[in-house]
């Protein structure tokens, strides 16, 4: 964003929002496009979410996340069992609904027996808009290019299609379309186009409009559950946790960040302690102004499916800030004055540390801020911090005084 007249008086500042994990062509997320670069500006203004945080190859590996969630699937199978899945209505339900499809397309029949339900009503409510969302392209008249808008690379890639081929854009569309739709109602075609795993794909998910119904009918065969809220301390899936937990036949797979004072982090306080460790905890889990359930009758497995954070780590902050333009370029800063916001005060510390550290490296000068006060604050027009607050409070102190005294005038020489 920039204001002012354009020349040496014109300002500009780039605000980050919540920075997806993957540059371009290293996209790991089905429903995620790529960060974009911010180019170069006065100030900018970054989140530090994973400030501290580097994730391992493993934690960004799409293959990786859906062993972990066929392990789960096996679990569910060999027990006759329910795996619920709570997950955030938009985002992580459906970029899990994708592994999901995807797990079942490359086993060949094996989970056929399965019932799959996503209850999430919120999330059910946006998938219309999701896929009218994916059908959008833009154009680019420096380039003279035509791209999609929200439909990522990453999924030609996985399919085996072309995103230059119009064929086979609207087949992964239709592929996204099954994904997302309810299994009941979406129409398909037979169409052959893209690898094995796109062939064998098919709508899997049912969405649920009687609860009590598809929890009877659940008990006794394999059952996956994608459930709303994330966090397990309402909605949906607060109600399927009562049915099942005290089953160890039934498996609790939590997919997003859970602060430890909710009842998703008490939960995974539990995941690793044996049944006979559990069977000694005293406390309770308790909803909101709900129910509660005592620790020590809680069997079922409860893990994290990890991989479907959508916010950059510190690697990713960092290639957001220090931009390599030519390959073998050096790097160039977002901006002189980098100001880190939305984060626990160790991320954004360790964030304003690696900022430092890289900026040092490369002879940059590069000057960082943590507002830690709702007082504190900085004129962009005139490039002055909080440090210039008492010079610049003396000159509108005398400001004042001199508009006062001209007040004054006005008032005797009226009188």
């Amino acid at each position: 964003m920039c204001w002012g007249e354009k020349g040496p008086r014109q300002r500009s500042i780039a605000f980050s929002g919540d920075l997806g994990p993957a540059r371009e062509d290293h996209e790991h997320l089905p429903f995620l496009r790529h960060r974009m670069n911010v180019g170069s500006c006065d100030y900018a203004v970054v989140e530090s979410t994973y400030g501290a945080k580097v994730r391992s190859q493993e934690e960004q590996c799409p293959s990786q996340r859906r062993e972990r969630l066929r392990q789960l699937f096996e679990r569910t199978l060999k027990g006759n069992g329910t795996l619920l899945i709570p997950a955030f209505s938009l985002g992580r339900t459906q970029d899990v609904l994708f592994d999901l499809h995807w797990v079942v397309a490359d086993a060949g029949g094996r989970y056929d027996a399965f019932n799959f339900y996503l209850d999430s009503p919120t999330a059910i409510r946006m998938h219309p808009t999701i896929l009218k969302a994916l059908e959008r392209t833009e154009s680019n008249g420096k380039n003279r290019k035509v791209r999609p808008l929200w439909l990522g690379k990453q999924m030609f890639r996985w399919f085996g299609l072309d995103d230059a081929e119009p064929a086979h854009i609207r087949r992964v569309l239709e592929l996204c379309r099954m994904t997302l739709s309810d299994a009941e109602q979406v129409n398909y075609s037979s169409d052959y186009l893209g690898n094995d795993i796109a062939q064998a794909w098919r709508p899997l998910v049912k969405h649920i409009k009687n609860r009590s119904a598809v929890l009877t009918k659940s008990k006794g065969r394999p059952t996956v559950v994608i459930a709303s809220a994330g966090s397990c301390d309402g909605g949906p899936a607060a109600t399927w946790l009562l049915q099942i937990l005290r089953d160890e036949r039934n498996s609790v797979a939590l997919s997003g960040y859970c602060a430890p004072s909710c009842v998703g982090g008490e939960l995974l306080a539990l995941s690793g302690l044996p049944l006979s460790e559990r069977r000694r905890h005293m406390q309770q889990i308790t909803w909101p102004g709900k129910d509660s359930l005592p620790c020590e009758e809680v069997e079922a497995w409860i893990e994290a499916l990890d991989g479907y954070s959508a916010h950059a780590d510190q690697k990713g902050l960092l290639e957001w800030l220090f931009e390599r333009r030519h390959a073998d370029g050096p790097i160039v800063p977002a901006a002189k004055k980098v100001f880190i916001q939305h984060g626990e005060n160790s991320q954004r510390q360790a964030l304003a540390n690696a900022v430092k550290k890289l900026a040092m490296e490369n002879q940059l000068e590069v000057d960082v801020c943590q507002p830690s006060d709702s007082g504190e604050w900085f004129d962009l027009e005139h490039f002055q911090s909080d440090a210039n607050r008492g010079h610049l409070a003396a000159e509108l102190e005398a400001r004042i005084a001199a508009l006062k005294t001209e007040l004054e005038g006005v008032v005797a020489s009226s009188g």
